[in-house]
């Protein structure tokens, strides 16, 4: 409903609002949860058995708080009120004789209503971080355009809600002795907005309280006994024990369909990637190979795996089809790690993003996993899940067993060839090449460890 009905020119369009003063259209709303992307209540009505779900609204005269038990039959008004940003809305939601407004303005975090009616464990789930205490922009704008017949009425709306928030506030920062107050709120500012929000921006917000809710479930949550499901399972159909030149067949008629191209990486390469996508799938999913091994190498994993995703992944520079940072093809070299995680960046940004995927998920094997742990430390918004086989990561080793480590490898690094520039166009120190070697070195010693 957000991604799609939310963003509808239908609903809201900020000229026609500026224009003409028809705001948000709350109708549009409605008919879209019943008919376009019907919300499905014969499963809510059985769940509402167990359960129960309140929606909060604001008496639009008194500014007091209304919660609505939300029904089969009400759901239509309730929703309409709970969504009536006061001075955006199209038109007046009102119902039982009264006019109603969104239930942010007198109870923006209803947390103390929750209390009053017995709850003691009581979970907060906030979209603002929870330092968050400033006065809100989008209301004072309004303010200054509004008219003046209904400067009174915003003003004192305004000054309901921030004094609501603030003492909302209070009570979360010291709540009575009686009631554990578990907050769950974002790490960082969303980039999405009341109205307006691209779909890029909404998908990364979505992301981001996903990962931090199942955080909450599988730690505190456990505690609290709140069941966890985990995400849906799928069956892969694979032909491991009957590998018939048939089957090898299919595997080459979808790999010689795959779409290829290249991209620029960190160090100015070439590199090579493809996408195997024979059933025109949204959902993409990412692999990332290990050192020394090439797209290649995973055609008959492409192939199993093409049942369910659109298969996207690269030869890294100096493997496979792409170039090369040295003249000598055999030998694996790059300047700096990081570098790697660079290519992996541009590759989703410029090749996998452009596609209209609906979601990215990510496999990563062996130093490909060193790769994806890094990508996804310095990125976490960008991808929904990610899986790992025998990642390359180190061991925490005794001091005694470190030193002899440490020892091995400058051993071996000064017995290490010098790689050659490529074509003479990048012209690197004796010492830098021996350092770039000894960190090549001790990244195969991990791997072996590991392994």
């Amino acid at each position: 409903m957000i991604a799609e009905a939310t963003r509808h020119p239908e609903f809201f369009k900020l000229t026609k609002y500026l224009l003409s003063g028809e705001g948000l259209d709350l109708d549009f709303l409605v008919d879209s949860a019943e008919v376009d992307i019907p919300l499905n209540w014969e499963k809510g009505s059985d769940l509402l058995k167990t359960k129960q779900v309140v929606a909060v609204a604001t008496h639009a005269q008194k500014l007091t708080t209304e919660c609505f038990e939300v029904t089969t039959d009400n759901w239509k008004n309730v929703l309409r009120a709970s969504c009536a940003i006061p001075a955006l809305h199209k038109n007046p939601v009102v119902f039982d004789d009264t006019r109603w407004l969104d239930g942010g303005v007198s109870a923006p975090i209803p947390v103390e209503e929750a209390y009053r009616r017995g709850y003691k464990h009581i979970v907060v789930v906030r979209t603002m971080p929870i330092d968050f205490d400033e006065h809100h922009p989008l209301l004072e704008a309004i303010l200054k355009r509004a008219p003046t017949k209904t400067m009174s009425e915003l003003s004192a709306i305004l000054l309901k809600h921030e004094e609501s928030y603030r003492k909302t506030q209070r009570f979360l920062a010291s709540p009575p002795d009686d009631v554990n107050i578990y907050e769950i709120s974002p790490a960082r500012n969303l980039q999405s907005s009341v109205i307006g929000s691209t779909k890029k921006q909404l998908d990364a917000d979505y992301m981001h309280g996903s990962r931090l809710g199942r955080l909450f479930v599988e730690s505190v949550g456990r505690k609290l006994d709140i069941p966890y499901v985990p995400y849906k399972r799928h069956k892969m159909i694979t032909s491991e024990f009957f590998k018939s030149d048939a089957y090898h067949q299919k595997i080459d008629e979808v790999w010689n369909h795959r779409s290829r191209g290249h991209f620029k990486g960190a160090m100015d390469c070439d590199i090579a990637w493809v996408n195997v996508n024979p059933h025109n799938l949204k959902r993409a999913l990412v692999l990332v190979q290990g050192r020394n091994e090439s797209c290649w190498k995973y055609k008959e994993l492409m192939y199993e795996l093409s049942q369910h995703f659109s298969i996207y992944s690269f030869d890294r520079s100096w493997q496979g089809e792409s170039d090369r940072l040295v003249e000598n093809s055999e030998l694996g070299h790059i300047d700096q790690f990081d570098h790697y995680v660079e290519d992996l960046k541009q590759f989703i940004e410029s090749v996998v993003a452009t596609s209209d995927n609906d979601e990215v998920m990510m496999l990563a094997h062996s130093m490909g996993g060193a790769i994806a742990t890094q990508y996804i430390a310095k990125y976490p918004d960008r991808i929904k899940a990610c899986a790992l086989t025998s990642p390359m990561f180190g061991l925490k080793l005794p001091k005694v067993v470190g030193g002899i480590q440490t020892a091995t490898i400058k051993m071996i690094s000064q017995l290490q060839k010098t790689p050659h520039s490529r074509q003479n166009k990048r012209h690197l120190s004796r010492k830098h090449l021996k350092a770039t070697t000894t960190q090549v070195v001790q990244l195969d010693l991990k791997l072996t460890v590991t392994c």
